[in-house]
């Protein structure tokens, strides 16, 4: 299990709010930027926890390219 956070900023390039793994980014957001969502088993798990905590943004949430390369979809 790993931790994960929701970048609270959204991206210019895609218009998304980006899940990224805390220990594992090389492009990870200021930590007064982050909202923690504590371990998850997988990007797929943080991502849905993101999305049932922010309903009205849950089409913006996406995984970070980065660090997320295989849940990322745009």
């Amino acid at each position: 299990m790993e931790y994960y956070y929701l970048n609270r900023n959204i991206q210019p390039e895609s218009w998304d709010y980006e899940v990224h793994r805390t220990n594992n980014c090389s492009h990870p957001a200021k930590l007064e930027n982050q909202i923690n969502l504590w371990l998850h088993t997988d990007c797929y798990s943080a991502v849905r926890e993101a999305k049932s905590k922010f309903p009205d943004h849950a089409t913006e949430i996406n995984w970070c390219y980065y660090c997320c390369i295989q849940c990322h979809t745009t």
